[in-house]
């Protein structure tokens, strides 16, 4: 109101020029990284309908690991548990969607030769990506246990 009674020219500060990312960006990247980087988990539909579940725990030198990651609006979500052995690794993962690509990063001396999902022999395949390799699976709805030895 102010500004339109006045007789004076009007002079508008213009915005600050930002030399940075915005505010809590910085937050943003670094749970990002977590959650489709080491946590591997990522969205490739709508609200986790298709999701890619690709942990990366064994570069890190992690054992054990859990994850959950949720769209609170949609009620989305894909959540797991990692267990990497001596013998193999156990996955136990459930999801809203459903079709969940799994590739599972390997320890660089592991050696697959049997998958089990829900206590039955599944297709898989292992593939390498420079020094790493993968272990690739997929998995319907619902709630699944995986071993690989």
């Amino acid at each position: 109101a102010g500004v339109t009674l006045c007789d004076a020219p009007v002079w508008f500060t213009p915005d600050p020029i930002s030399y940075g990312i915005p505010d809590n960006w910085g937050a943003a990247a670094v749970v990002y990284a977590l959650v489709e980087g080491l946590a591997g988990v990522k969205d490739l539909g709508t609200a986790y309908s298709h999701a890619l579940l690709a942990p990366r725990w064994a570069a890190a030198g992690v054992d054990e690991a859990e994850a959950t990651v949720v769209y609170p609006a949609s009620d989305g979500y894909l959540a797991y548990r990692y267990a990497r052995h001596d013998d193999g690794l156990s996955l136990t993962v459930t999801g809203s969607g459903e079709r969940i690509e799994c590739r599972v990063l390997l320890p660089s001396a592991a050696a697959i030769g049997q998958v089990w999902v829900d206590g039955q022999p599944a297709p898989f395949t292992v593939a390498g990506e420079g020094e790493a390799r993968y272990l690739s699976f997929e998995l319907g709805g619902g709630v699944h246990r995986v071993t690989a030895r």
